[in-house]
Parts: C-alpha cells; structure tokens; sequence
C-alpha cells in the first residue's frame, strides 16, 4: 500500500525545514489512515521516508506526540490527514531523523521502524 506519496512537502528558504502540506483527495488520505490504524500499537516508533529532489521522513499518529515533545528544537509542524478520522502527521528532515534515531535506539532503547518506498 505505501506505493504512493501522500503528503508533500515544501522547503522553508531560511532554515531549510520541510513544511508539510495535504497532497492527497479525501478518499487518499482515508486510505492511508486506515492502513497507518491497522499497524499494531506496541510502542514501536514508526518513520516513512519520502524522497524525490530530497530525501525526508514523516511520522504520524501517537509517534508525532513523542517527537514534537522529545525533540522541540526541531521545529516540528503538525497537521492532520484524514477527513473522517483524522491523523496528526508531521515531516523533518534527513538530518534531523538521523539525530532522532540514533536517539531512540542509543538513549531511549525504544523499537524504530522505517518504512521506505
């Protein structure tokens, strides 16, 4: 199912942040959020790369709470996708992911998944 881009992202000029952005109608987004609700809750922290002219990561649903607390520094800017049931999401940059997983799996001992295309 994760064939396909579902959220874009546009680069802020001065500080090189991805800003995300719906990509997807109604019905794309319902999709994946139906798809993100039937992976098993067991603390695992979930990152789906995205690439194109560059490379960056989104994390979605309980895991954007995490990181938005653990790593305010960053930035992070929340939305949600989904009509229906929404699904916080949010992206960060290839940098910033490499800082944050070596974080989580070094100082936290927490289980990282990455999905990629």
């Amino acid at each position: 199912f994760f064939s396909g881009i579902f959220l874009a992202l546009a680069m802020d000029g001065a500080q090189q942040t991805p800003r995300l952005t719906q990509a997807l109608d109604d019905k794309a987004q319902a999709a994946f959020v139906h798809f993100f609700t039937t992976l098993p809750t067991d603390g695992t922290v979930r990152i789906f790369q995205r690439t194109g002219t560059r490379t960056y990561y989104s994390s979605h649903g309980a895991d954007v709470e995490l990181f938005s607390n653990w790593y305010l520094r960053f930035g992070v800017e929340v939305v949600n996708i989904g009509a229906l049931q929404k699904l916080p999401s949010a992206a960060f940059s290839q940098a910033n992911y490499e800082e944050m997983v070596t974080d989580l799996l070094v100082h936290r001992n927490r289980r990282v998944e990455v999905w990629a295309q």
